[in-house]
């Protein structure tokens, strides 16, 4: 499994990538973010767990 964190500052363009993947196998979405740095942010604190 695949684990995926999304970086996008549009909402809605986030939230329709994120339906296309979780309807494919072996992909799962872990996190959403806005930007870039709080993609960054958010790995880095969630690094233990993957």
């Amino acid at each position: 499994m695949y684990k995926i964190v999304l970086a996008e500052d549009h909402v809605l363009v986030r939230e329709g990538i994120k339906k296309i993947i979780e309807a494919l196998p072996g992909l799962q979405v872990v996190g959403e973010v806005g930007d870039g740095p709080n993609c960054w942010n958010f790995s880095e604190a969630w690094r233990w767990i993957w």
